[in-house]
């Protein structure tokens, strides 16, 4: 329906790579178009042999999912990279602040990610969301451990300044950045007001961080933690 009639060994590749998932469906179908193994003329749909039997030779979905990233502009890796740290969502203020871009390259790189069917919106045009995890496991990939540390740190000092009562964000990137003892007053608020309504798997979380940041010194707190 997105495509109109295609040839039978077009939809068998895209069915058989895609293995069902409408959304790398859509990857897969725009890899072919992008890497020339498909192009429309007048009289329809046609293959390039050269180009398709490249894509043959692949062998998942997510292959054309990269490829895809790889065409994106470096501001809008940059900004989606960072989207990538702060989960599934972000907000767009959080994640203009990380990346150190003017409003403009921001607006740039979104309507390019939108336009490539990575991001949507939500209603208060605040807020991005991937449009499948796929999306940002692959961006993920891309980072190095120091990158992704880096950014956590970011977004940790952003939160915390601007959002000071968000404290399981303020923890939870503290701890990926991998500094406990910034970590460690935000973990223990959050461990015991997770514990205080039960959500124990949540609370032994922030119990785990905040042991991490502890000072050995501090027996009133351990004994807190390892009671919690």
């Amino acid at each position: 329906s997105m495509a109109g009639p295609l040839p039978y060994e077009v939809v068998r590749l895209v069915a058989s790579l895609s293995a069902g998932n409408p959304f790398m469906a859509t990857a897969v179908l725009r890899g072919m178009v992008e890497s020339g193994a498909i192009r429309y003329c007048e009289s329809g749909w046609e293959i390039d042999e050269t180009s398709m039997n490249e894509v043959q030779s692949s062998s998942c979905a997510s292959t054309f999912l990269t490829r895809s990233i790889d065409l994106l502009t470096e501001e809008t890796i940059r900004l989606l990279s960072a989207g990538t740290v702060l989960g599934k969502k972000f907000l767009l203020d959080v994640v203009a602040d990380l990346v150190n871009l003017t409003r403009g390259e921001v607006q740039s790189a979104l309507n390019e990610a939108r336009q490539r069917h990575l991001i949507w919106f939500e209603e208060d045009q605040r807020q991005c969301v991937f449009v499948h995890d796929k999306v940002r496991e692959s961006l993920m990939e891309r980072l190095s451990g120091e990158e992704k540390r880096s950014l956590h740190l970011k977004a940790a000092c952003y939160i915390r300044d601007h959002s000071p009562d968000d404290i399981f964000k303020i923890a939870y990137h503290f701890a990926e950045a991998l500094v406990y003892q910034k970590a460690f007053p935000y973990a223990i608020r959050a461990a015991e007001q997770a514990r205080a309504v039960h959500s124990l798997e949540i609370a032994a979380q922030f119990y785990r961080i905040a042991d991490k940041g502890c000072s050995p010194q501090d027996q009133k707190t351990q004994f807190q933690i390892a009671e919690g």
